[in-house]
């Protein structure tokens, strides 16, 4: 986003990309004040502070689904660029990152689950405006405990926030696989150019 997008009045103080930047007389140009440090490295206006990082969920199904350090876990699609690991976090917490995808790839993960309800969620952001899809995330079920055992269900959860700001955003569903079921293959679509955190499955 244009640091022009964000002046509304001389003077103002605005946050980029972790420095603080003071907007000019005539709301398009703007002069550097203040870069924040590593104990604070998030900005709102002209204050630097220190990013509190989310509790993690004991009961998420999903293995490193915050991708604290790594991206360990999680199988990259045969015939799909492999994505990274970026120190980059959804929430700005400084001890975690996110998963990375500058090709479009495909990452897929089995959890073990019951026939209860599901919440499955996850944190997104896409940063190439001309993504020609938004991320998704696909559950296929299985009778056996290690997505085997014959597949009895499909479900599909497509994000569809904004594309191209370079913003997180939130999506999540709540599934009901039924009786029978013991695991389920997760499978998260990624465009080019975009991330994914917090990726997680919860029992409700």
């Amino acid at each position: 986003m244009p640091l022009m997008a964000r002046c509304q009045t001389e003077g103002q103080a605005v946050c980029i990309d972790k420095m603080i930047y003071r907007c000019g007389a005539d709301l398009l140009t703007v002069t550097p004040v203040s870069a924040c440090t590593v104990a604070a490295p998030n900005c709102i206006g002209d204050a630097c502070f220190a990013a509190i990082c989310p509790s993690r969920s004991d009961s998420n199904a999903l293995r490193n689904g915050d991708f604290d350090a790594n991206i360990n876990g999680w199988t990259t699609r045969d015939g799909f660029a492999a994505p990274t690991w970026s120190s980059e976090d959804s929430t700005q917490c400084a001890s975690s990152g996110s998963l990375r995808a500058e090709e479009a790839t495909v990452i897929e993960q089995c959890a073990q689950i019951g026939g209860v309800a599901w919440e499955i969620a996850a944190d997104f952001v896409v940063r190439d405006f001309a993504a020609q899809v938004p991320p998704r995330i696909d559950l296929q079920a299985f009778s056996g405990p290690n997505c085997d055992g014959g597949s009895t269900g499909y479900v599909e959860i497509t994000y569809y926030g904004p594309l191209g700001t370079g913003i997180w955003r939130s999506a999540s569903s709540v599934w009901a696989p039924g009786d029978g079921i013991q695991s389920v293959r997760i499978s998260v679509s990624l465009p080019k150019s975009s991330s994914a955190d917090r990726l997680t499955l919860i029992a409700r």
